[in-house]
């Protein structure tokens, strides 16, 4: 994020929404009561400010997709534009294999499915995914970010279309469902939630190349929003206050990706609305994980108990103190700091899926 900030600020008009951003670190690092490092108090609080601005400038300093992915890569990138739809590409994070490819559906920084936030989730997948190519001892695994169309052109279903053929190009390129490994966070793993019940129950005019006899390698869903509209939000949420994102922000960002959903379609975005055991004939291996300080850890809990509970092969996973999307801000503009129990059982769960 630090090169996007830069970008930003050297534009006269930018430079007061800079200013503003410092003053609210500065204040949190004088007021801080936490045990956090002070680069992880500086990287949260400015995301944390960045959800309460305009739609546009949150934009503007996150970036986009591809520039951001570009900038990381520095000269290494390959970026593979998904044949037979408009707007959707698959970004390999290092070499190209296709034997079998861990698919990161990325989520956002703010907004749904408005922006991206790779700046964070980029090195942190790369830090995964070698850690679990020295654990299974095998150089044939793949990595790729799936890119896909942003709000205002990605409107539902857009992006479940383009998920759909990405999984149909990755099948049809020689790499079998079985060996396909979805891994998603926040509104990336709401798209992957939407692609599980588009399976069990068909969206008009989506193709419905996955069904419920399809079996991936393994599914992770990394603080999944599953509540957009913040329905079981309480007017008191003090385990919050910590998260990048306010309730506030959620629901507005919420509300902006509906916008134009019909209603009989709601509930594919709104996952909670689904009734109660709908996802009970899914027979995926999956992980889900969510954090004690964030403001969706009640929804997904309750999404978890409604639908996941009790499942074979699904496991949940705790982050006590974390917050929202937690294991990237160790990854941040000061650099890569690897560590917490929820990145270990990542790395552990996905090993183990990848040498069942």
């Amino acid at each position: 994020m630090l090169f996007e900030l830069r970008t930003f600020a050297s534009h006269s008009r930018s430079r007061l929404i800079v200013l503003v951003l410092a003053f609210f670190v500065c204040y949190r690092l004088l007021t801080r009561d936490s045990t956090k490092p002070v680069t992880r108090i500086i990287c949260d609080t400015i995301v944390q400010r960045l959800t309460t601005m305009p739609y546009s400038i949150i934009q503007r300093v996150v970036g986009e997709t591809l520039p951001v992915y570009n900038d990381w890569a520095k000269g290494e990138s390959c970026i593979e534009p998904i044949p037979d739809i408009a707007g959707a590409n698959l970004l390999w994070i290092g070499e190209k294999k296709t034997e079998r490819v861990i698919l990161y559906v990325h989520g956002k920084s703010c907004g749904g499915y408005g922006m991206p936030y790779l700046a964070g989730a980029l090195p942190f997948w790369r830090y995964v995914k070698d850690k679990v190519t020295e654990c299974v001892r095998s150089d044939r695994i793949g990595m790729a970010v799936f890119s896909y169309s942003l709000i205002p052109e990605g409107i539902f279903p857009t992006p479940l279309k383009q998920l759909i053929q990405a999984i149909v190009y990755l099948v049809e390129s020689g790499t079998p469902a079985s060996n396909i490994y979805l891994v998603g966070d926040s509104a990336g793993a709401n798209l992957i939630l939407q692609l599980l019940a588009h399976s069990l129950q068909p969206i008009p005019d989506v193709p419905r190349s996955v069904s419920p006899n399809t079996k991936f390698g393994g599914i992770y869903l990394m603080s999944p929003w599953v509540d957009p509209l913040a329905d079981t939000f309480t007017p008191s949420m003090p385990h919050a206050t910590e998260d990048i994102f306010y309730p506030d922000a959620y629901k507005m960002f919420g509300t902006i990706a509906l916008i134009g959903v019909p209603p009989a379609q709601r509930m594919y975005m709104q996952i909670i609305e689904f009734p109660e055991g709908f996802f009970r004939d899914l027979k995926q291996n999956m992980l889900v994980s969510y954090a004690g300080r964030e403001t969706l850890r009640d929804s997904i809990k309750l999404f978890y108990e409604r639908h996941l509970q009790g499942k074979e092969n699904v496991s949940l996973a705790f982050d006590k103190d974390g917050i929202h999307d937690d294991p990237y801000a160790n990854f941040n503009m000061f650099g890569a700091r690897p560590k917490g129990e929820l990145t270990a059982a990542i790395i552990d769960w996905l090993a183990k899926s990848l040498s069942a």
